[in-house]
């Protein structure tokens, strides 16, 4: 069985997930579709709207972008009022 997200590319087997990514996709993923993931590759970074969260993780983790904070522990989901964060 096998996850695959587009948008950052991750392919991996569902038990290498990590609790977090696990309980994303079985319980708060779908609740946040409204919700952007804008991706930072070089400082400054910024986001156009309330709905966007901004991903950090390709400059500020060294090996992997996937293996960063944002990617294993976090999930950019719909705060009410029309935004969005981590």
């Amino acid at each position: 069985d096998t996850v695959m997200i587009n948008s950052c590319g991750l392919i991996v087997p569902w038990d290498s997930l990590t609790a977090s990514q696990t309980l994303g996709f079985q319980q708060v993923y779908e609740k946040s579709c409204s919700c952007h993931i804008v991706t930072c590759y070089s400082l400054p970074c910024q986001v156009s709207s309330s709905r966007d969260c901004l991903w950090t993780d390709m400059v500020t983790t060294q090996d992997s972008a996937l293996q960063g904070p944002q990617a294993l522990h976090m999930a950019c989901v719909d705060k009410g009022n029309n935004t969005c964060g981590w």
